[in-house]
């Protein structure tokens, strides 16, 4: 089977890539830069030159594939130009949803986050419980956004499945997505010697193969937690 990885050189996306490539997929990588460092080499990865933002490079990369797997985001804490979050986030996943739609993919798998919940306060959460607390950063705030956006989308009959992990760690890249190997890394360096916040939250934390292991590859049209 043919699949597109968009965000293919990020923290979670190359993982993904070369988990599915080992599976046997034959996988297109879609990325800005094909000469990429962190883009992994397999013979079942074929990098393809494209952007979520550009309908023609995006529709290119999608012929031919029955699923899509949707990891491109603006994932850090700050950007210099906050409307890269709306643009990228937001109309970025509309784009790749429209585009999935036109070129007949049966298939798309959204990455997003258990952010757009918000936190859990005393007692704990699902999907369907309302939000409790305002959106601190752009990004659970444009990533729910995405979420409508898909929701819209499976209300046409498109079949989408939404995968929304914690905070994920795991062997990788030390970029701002990778916020855990960050905090790690700048502390071993001598870097890093705060506690953020008062030291007393609780957080969920997801090992990023447990993320990439596929069970919902399988699954029906819902949100899939991690």
């Amino acid at each position: 089977m043919k699949v597109l990885v968009t965000g293919a050189t990020g923290f979670i996306g190359r993982q993904l890539t070369l988990a599915l490539a080992t599976a046997g997929y034959d996988v297109k990588a879609l990325c800005r830069n094909t000469d990429h460092p962190y883009l992994i080499k397999h013979k079942n990865i074929e990098p393809v030159l494209g952007n979520i933002l550009y309908k023609q490079s995006l529709a290119r990369a999608m012929q031919g594939c029955s699923q899509v797997y949707h990891t491109a985001a603006i994932a850090k804490m700050w950007c210099r130009n906050p409307d890269d979050y709306h643009e990228t986030n937001v109309n970025g996943t509309h784009i790749v949803l429209e585009t999935a739609g036109l070129t007949g993919v049966k298939k798309v798998v959204y990455t997003s986050t258990c952010g757009v919940w918000g936190p859990t306060i005393k007692h704990p959460m699902t999907e369907t419980d309302p939000r409790v607390t305002g959106f601190p950063i752009a990004y659970e705030r444009t990533k729910y956004l995405a979420e409508l956006e898909v929701q819209n989308f499976i209300k046409q009959g498109m079949q989408v499945v939404t995968v929304n992990p914690s905070r994920v760690y795991g062997q990788g890249p030390v970029t701002d997505s990778n916020t855990v190997g960050k905090m790690i890394s700048g502390y071993l360096r001598g870097k890093w010697r705060i506690i953020p916040g008062s030291g007393e939250q609780v957080a969920n934390y997801a090992f990023l193969d447990d993320v990439v292991a596929q069970p919902w590859t399988r699954a029906s049209p819902a949100n899939v937690t991690f």
